[in-house]
């Protein structure tokens, strides 16, 4: 059986990458374009964290 969570998790985050882009981008000052760089480089970070655990991987490969 496919193990979906790795890809919930890395669709979900790509989402709340392009709001914080899009929050950073349309930000009036500083405090919302700060909030908006947090929160890309925490799904950003977040992705990174699901390939660095081997969620990209086929269940047969694991140990």
């Amino acid at each position: 059986m496919i193990d979906t969570a790795p890809w919930v998790v890395t669709a979900l985050m790509s989402l709340v990458s392009l709001l914080g882009l899009a929050l950073a981008s349309r930000a009036q000052d500083g405090a919302f374009a700060l909030f908006g760089w947090a929160l890309m480089l925490f799904g950003i970070a977040m992705i990174i964290g699901v390939f660095h655990r081997g969620g990209a991987t086929r269940g047969d490969d694991r140990p």
